[in-house]
């Protein structure tokens, strides 16, 4: 057991930077890509589930699979804008766990459970946090800073248009988006390449997005296919 010092926080993105020191070298755990991840991939959850190992500090492991991705659980004060969704057992005492692939790589960082009428314990669905969007946001925590997420200033369609993407409906005067470019009916269909197929994905991305970051929008005007950077 070990005291910690807090050096950053994501506090909407419910992470944290914690430094500790000890006399013995610890091993870092390899990092992987969650972007690589695919529905179907076998997963691995470590955690104290329940606090049972308060005795030995013997973690536990759960094994499943990627169920599902880019799954967005929103809320007052954290959003999980791009979660991935296992089947791995994960209970009260995993959040903050490792989530390894196969290879021992970690994924990501087991987060919320499911819970149905009150019960505090799994219902067979779990959330991680990528690994990917923890590495976007550690330039900031290592610096000490707390992490603040970015913002377009536009309101958008929330119903899906069969040609994909977010209508915009209305554009802040002064914001981001005005000043790249953006107008009212344009149709945003990507996001620094990845395609936008609902607009729930489109609010997913922007969540992620820590202040200050660039992005380039693909923006489909009428005829013609823009590329604007906000």
């Amino acid at each position: 057991t070990l005291p910690g010092l807090v050096i950053g926080r994501d506090a909407v993105g419910d992470i944290a930077l914690v430094k500790v020191e000890t006399r013995t070298p610890l091993q870092a755990a390899t990092l992987g890509d969650s972007r690589l991840l695919q529905a179907g991939d076998p997963v691995l959850a470590m955690g104290n589930p329940f606090g049972l190992a308060k005795d030995d500090h013997a973690p536990a492991v759960s094994m499943g699979i990627v169920s599902a991705l880019h799954r967005a659980q929103g809320g007052r004060k954290k959003v999980y804008g791009d979660a991935i969704q296992l089947d791995a057992s994960v209970n009260p005492g995993n959040s903050g766990g490792p989530l390894f692939d196969l290879e021992g790589r970690l994924v990501g960082i087991n987060g919320r459970i499911s819970i149905r009428s009150g019960l505090r314990h799994n219902v067979g669905v779990g959330f991680a946090i990528p690994i990917h969007q923890v590495v976007a946001v550690l330039p900031e925590l290592r610096a000490g800073r707390d992490v603040r997420r970015g913002w377009l200033g536009l309101r958008f369609q929330t119903a899906r248009s069969e040609a994909g993407g977010a209508v915009v409906d209305s554009v802040t005067p002064g914001g981001p988006a005005a000043r790249a470019g953006i107008r009212p009916q344009d149709r945003i269909v990507s996001i620094d390449g990845e395609l936008i197929g609902a607009p729930l994905r489109f609010k997913n991305a922007i969540s992620l997005l820590a202040a200050g970051s660039t992005v380039a929008l693909g923006v489909a005007r009428g005829e013609e296919t823009l590329t604007l950077k906000a």
